[in-house]
């Protein structure tokens, strides 16, 4: 009525003021819509003409549902609308149906509450609460656990029960071993549902004390090791367990109390004394076999009571589906502290199969985990999707025979994808602690978005209702009721808890009969197949674990500086699942992450420590007061700050380790004293970052080593330490070597020994350091400071002879090194700048003799008063462009001090570059270098012996030439957008060292492009590439080249002809003693094709590209550089789209330079580089490229 009253405002008006939320999947404010026509509709009469209405379908849908009704002939006739991407035709039949018997009973009993109201017709009831709960089957509901495998040892003595480790039992021993214990527990007190505690590490010893406990009449309450020490005292407390069966190890981790204590592995002796036979104790199917406890909304956990019918039913159910027989073999991978442990330990005990116990650290380690399936083939393994997706990143690639369990949480789609070709059989479980570990199976034949839960096992009943315990349609969401056979006896001395979540079944006449109701929202599929849908309260599971945030938020809560704690899950893009906390801090205090984690340890396991924690003003609020979960911002993926100074690694282990952890934790960065499980790290993602590091290093670096030293720096001392444990990969630390007056040279120098010997004094090898120095010039200073640095480099006076046929290194006590001054600043100024340029060419083109000492020079020249060119020529045998960051540092540093006649204020240099050389020599043995060969013999296997880029010129045999130079600044926003895609797919810079010398090693990554990758999977496949090469950079390339035995030529360089080189070596000042540096613009010599430079990306990203002047013109070069630009541009904007696709913003590119005035861009080349971009992708080519 209100609404007829207040028609008159167009709909759009309303959609114009309201703003709802506007999305493309449905229509604003309203998607389903009601039409009464309730005009008269008659036929109507045209002389011999007569109209009628008639009904025609548009194929459109108005809405997701569209209602249209008319009266007529006394009756309602009506056609529904519906979007077919939402509902089939069966839905909306049901729909109907539903909505007949919905207005039938308002008809006949107008008085009923809406809630009374029925919806389902007779068939729908009948099919969903008889029909579908059609479960019973016989089984031996008089049984206890026990009773059943002490048959099954009966028949089947002499197999082997359970194997761990190098150790296994039979079905004899097992038995014979837990009467034993279990008579010794009797004359302890064990009796008639008495709880014993279990604190037993994952064993045998664990089996025999499960079945002891229950042979005695006992129930047992697991208790986690790993459980912190708060924990496992409420536990005992709350369960009032007297006896308590443990191992020596772990005695110093439980809580002091009156309690019995037995370590079992102690008393060995007085539990073999014991009798063999089965103690005759008072116990039934209705005692407790277990009580187990789950995490608690109120902060404490509470104990879920499960008896021996309970569990005998499920086995039972189990055996026959999914199916076990005694021939399978299980590896058991579960937490006795999670129900479904019960599965995996007592279901092959009681068939005959055979157990395949995991410990606690190959059970969370892919690796461990893989090397066991290997070892023993397991036909039945049971995990939760987080166990499953670790094994398949540690390669596992499927088991043909292996009947496959997921569940503890949801079954993604893509998950089931990955899962389905490498198992025989894959089955999705659910099943609440509350009904005994499972209640329902799946199989699984096809990846859908979720998977179904599947149907209730035997003896299972399940009903799907409203908030009024009434049963909604098929395809309706409700909250999910289990009754049956499973359903637990209630929570340990919790009667009022009980009484809320177990309630008398209204479907089962049987007297006692109980509905345990989940909390979890399903619906029936009309295959009858239930769906998850979520929870209806603040319960999770996050990797398997149940979850109640309240329990979190409880103990957060009481931390002395919070005010407020709400506790939440986020899930990132990955599918991964983290605890968040949010609090309100007290006036002036403030709780970071590292301080909250320590403080929730010593309450809360470590699956409930959330990951991150956020600092609110206040918590965001409902309209009706309560906290509005939905509006918790979503916690930065960045590195918290704490307290610990930022540092950036030292070495190439650190800096792969912090390049393996920014990729796994989503991080832009880590120093290397941050805390891995303080950045949001947990046990899974700890299996990916040792997963990464043993391939990465080649060490088998065990998962603890990660919790023992939860930090970069802690991970590369004990890689470190591994590595120098293994013969093979053990480096001596390098140190002052003893020498003579002759040394051996490096691999690197002698190679440079050999050409130099082919072609003397070729002044191709010449490095020179050529800048501009502006400001008040003191030369006598200038020179003053390379001679300090001469004495301090004995690199720099070196020289090389042959002795006997082998090159040595000779270092001779040179005082001075040529210094020449030449001065330019009579000519006129428009002048000076290009006869700088030509004498500083023409210094660095003088050749060297490496029989005479020093192989460096020094030219100043003088432009101006104020502005000068410096020219320090050194030959490439003593030196690198890495180490011009040292010469820079040091320049500046001395020649400040000597400016103000101070003394150097550098510290002497404890190694030199000869101590490096016999060091390499000494230990890169012939063992060692095999090892690290067949890496690179395996990845440069089949590899093109030349990567042929499009050229100007054809090449030639003259592979010596003076390098051709184009720089090109990128826009700094496109800098600042790729160190964002870096940082999202893992970026890394290397560490520095303070000597000068010939230290530069070429690093041949070869890329392959196969498979139409997207840029994104391109750019991770070289990081993979590289993290390899870089794991395995110590073989000289000097080295690979003498043992591939690449085809040689004249016209190219060996392996590598294209360079990439990040220049990221130290920089000097930008201003000392009143000069400020600066390039002069001088190019250098190359002896490759084309050489990339890209100066460090934390500045404006200049590209400089050098390259053979032989094969390619300017012109070409910048055209070459455009494009680079083009592709980078495209590639940050849509990392996500193949690389085909890329090609397209190339043919943009080429059309604009077409239309450019520029005459002297040749099309053909443009085309040719086009097309062989498109061949490296649509072809299986190999791309190659060298880091420098």
């Amino acid at each position: 009525l209100n609404a007829n009253a207040n028609q008159d405002v167009p709909f759009e008006k309303l959609v114009e003021e309201l703003q709802p939320e506007r999305s493309l999947s449905h229509s604003p404010l309203v998607q389903v819509h009601f039409i009464l026509q309730n005009a008269p509709v008659e036929n109507v009469q045209f002389g011999n003409l007569e109209m009628k209405h008639v009904r025609t379908s548009t194929g459109t849908s108005k809405g997701d549902l569209f209602f249209s009704w008319a009266e007529q002939d006394g009756a309602l006739t009506g056609l529904m609308e519906y979007n077919t991407d939402l509902f089939d035709g069966r839905t909306i039949e049901r729909m109907l149906g539903n909505f007949g018997v919905l207005l039938t009973a308002v008809v006949e009993n107008p008085s009923l509450r809406l809630s009374e109201l029925p919806l389902l017709t007779e068939a729908e009831r009948r099919q969903m609460l008889r029909d579908w709960n059609a479960t019973e089957s016989d089984y031996p509901r008089d049984a206890c656990l026990h009773h059943l495998f002490e048959q099954q040892a009966a028949r089947t003595p002499e197999a082997v029960a359970i194997v761990m480790g190098g150790e296994q039992i039979t079905y004899r021993s097992l038995d014979d071993r837990a009467n034993q214990l279990a008579n010794y527990l009797m004359q302890l007190g064990a009796g008639q549902e008495s709880l014993v505690g279990i604190f037993l590490e994952r064993s045998i010893d664990m089996v025999v004390a499960l079945l002891a406990v229950l042979k005695t009449g006992s129930a047992y309450i697991p208790l986690d090791p790993a459980y912190p020490p708060d924990r496992i005292a409420f536990i005992l407390e709350d369960a009032s367990v007297e006896l308590l069966l443990t191992q020596e190890n772990l005695r110093t981790t439980l809580p002091e109390a009156s309690r019995m204590v037995i370590a079992v592995d102690t008393m060995k002796a007085q539990i073999a004394a014991c009798d063999l036979q089965s103690p005759r104790a008072k116990s039934g199917a209705t005692s407790l076999a277990y009580v187990l406890y789950t995490s608690g909304s109120t902060g404490k956990p509470k104990g879920v009571q499960i008896s021996h019918r309970n569990l005998v039913n499920f086995l039972i159910s189990m055996q026959g589906v999914p199916g076990l027989v005694a021939s399978d073999t299980l590896l058991a991978v579960t937490t006795l502290s999670f129900d479904i442990a019960g599965l995996e330990i007592y279901l092959p005990l009681i068939t005959g199969g055979r157990i395949i116990l995991a410990s606690r650290e190959e059970a969370a380690d892919g690796k461990q985990l893989l090397k066991l399936m290997q070892l023993f083939g397991p036909t039945l393994m049971q995990a939760t999707p987080a166990t499953w997706r670790i094994l398949i990143e540690a390669g596992w690639s499927g088991s043909p025979t292996l009947k496959l369990l997921c569940g503890g949480e949801a079954l993604p789609g893509d998950l089931a994808a990955q899962l389905l070709p490498r198992c025989r059989e894959l089955w999705n479980m659910y099943g609440p602690t509350e009904t005994t570990i499972w209640s329902s199976v799946y199989r699984v034949e096809a990846a859908t978005a979720t998977a179904p839960i599947g149907r209730p096992i035997a003896n299972t009943t399940f009903y799907i209702l409203d908030s009024h315990f009434q049963p909604v349609p098929v395809g309706a969401t409700g909250e999910l009721f289990i009754g049956g056979e499973g359903v637990a006896r209630g929570y340990f001395r919790r009667p009022e808890l009980t009484a809320e979540k177990f309630i008398p079944d209204p479907f089962d006449t049987r007297p006692g009969a109980k509905l345990y109701r989940t909390g979890d929202l399903a619906r029936f599929l009309a295959s009858g197949d239930v769906q998850y849908l979520g929870r209806t309260d603040f319960q999770v599971k996050v990797r398997g674990f149940r979850i109640e945030l309240g329990e979190i938020e409880s103990v957060l809560a009481k931390h002395s500086a919070v005010l407020q704690a709400v506790v939440s899950v986020h899930e990132d893009s990955s599918g991964d699942k983290r605890l968040v906390g949010y609090i309100v801090p007290k006036l002036g205090q403030h709780l970071n992450i590292g301080d909250g984690r320590l403080y929730l340890k010593q309450f809360l396991p470590d699956y409930m420590i959330p990951s991150a924690l956020v600092e609110l003003e206040t918590l965001p609020l409902t309209p009706n007061g309560k906290v509005n979960r939905k509006a918790l911002p979503a916690p930065e993926i960045r590195r918290i700050e704490s307290d610990i100074i930022f540092v950036v690694p030292r070495t190439l282990v650190e800096e792969i380790i912090a390049f393996i952890w920014i990729e796994v934790l989503r991080l832009d960065q880590v120093s290397i004293h941050d805390n891995f499980f303080e950045l949001g790290g947990h046990s899974l993602l700890g299996t990916q970052v040792i997963s990464r590091v043993r391939e990465a290093f080649g060490v088998d670096l065990p998962l603890r080593m990660l919790f023992e030293t939860p930090t970069v720096a802690g991970l590369a001392e004990q890689i470190e330490h591994l590595r120098g444990q293994d013969s093979a990969l053990a480096f001596a630390p390098l140190a002052p070597a003893q020498r003579n007056a002759k040394a051996l040279l490096s691999f690197a120098q002698q190679r440079l020994w050999f050409l130099d010997q082919l072609e003397p004094q070729n002044p191709l090898y010449n490095v020179p350091y050529i800048m501009r120095l502006q400001g008040p010039m003191k030369a006598g200073v200038l020179e003053e400071s390379l001679n300090e640095i001469l004495r301090r480099h004995e690199s720099l006076r070196t020289r090389f002879e042959g002795s006997d046929g082998e090159p040595m290194q000779v270092i001779e006590a040179v005082e001075k090194l040529p210094f020449t001054t030449l001065d330019v600043s009579s000519l006129p100024p428009e002048s000076r700048l290009g006869e700088a340029r030509r004498l500083a060419m023409e210094e660095a083109k003088r050749p060297f003799d490496l029989l005479v000492a020093p192989l460096v020079r020094a030219l100043l020249i003088k432009l101006a008063d104020d502005d000068h060119a410096l020219v320090i020529n050194m030959h490439h045998i003593i030196t690198d462009r890495w180490s011009f960051g040292v010469l820079s540092q040091e320049l500046a540093t001395l020649y400040e001090a000597f400016s103000q006649a101070k003394p150097s204020p550098l510290e002497p240099l404890p190694l030199q570059y000869a101590d490096y050389a016999i060091w390499q020599r000494k230990h890169m043995t012939e063992s060692w270098m095999q090892q690290q060969l067949a890496y690179w013999k395996d990845q440069l296997d089949g590899a093109p012996p030349v990567l042929e880029l499009p050229t100007t010129r054809p090449r030639r045999a003259a592979e010596n030439f003076w390098g051709g130079i184009c720089h090109r600044t990128l826009p700094e926003s496109l800098g600042q957008d790729l160190q964002a895609l870096s940082r999202r797919n893992g970026a890394t810079q290397l560490a520095t060292e303070k000597l000068i010398g010939f230290f530069v090693n070429l690093l041949p990554i070869r890329t392959r492009v196969t498979g139409d990758p997207t840029f994104t999977q391109l750019l991770r496949r070289v990081k993979e590439v590289s993290l390899g090469a870089f794991a395995h950079q110590d073989v000289p390339f000097e080295k690979l080249v003498e043992e591939l035995r690449p085809e040689r030529n004249l016209t190219y360089h060996p392996l590598v002809q294209v360079l990439f080189v990040m220049q990221n070596t130290p920089r000097g000042p930008r201003e000392f003693g009143g000069l400020k540096p600066g390039p002069l613009g001088v190019s250098s010599t190359s002896r490759f094709d084309l050489v990339l430079f890209i100066n460090n990306p934390d500045e404006a990203l200049l590209t400089t590209w050098m390259y053979n002047p032989n094969l390619f013109d300017e012109s070409m070069i910048a055209r070459m550089a455009e494009m680079y630009e083009t592709v980078l541009r495209a590639a940050v904007s849509a990392p996500d789209v193949p690389l085909v696709r890329l090609y397209e913003a190339l043919g943009e590119a080429e059309q604009k330079l077409r239309q450019s005035d520029q005459k002297s861009f040749r099309e053909t080349s443009l085309r040719k580089l086009k097309g062989a971009r498109r061949k490296a992708v649509t072809d299986p080519a190999d791309g190659e490229s060298g880091r420098e």
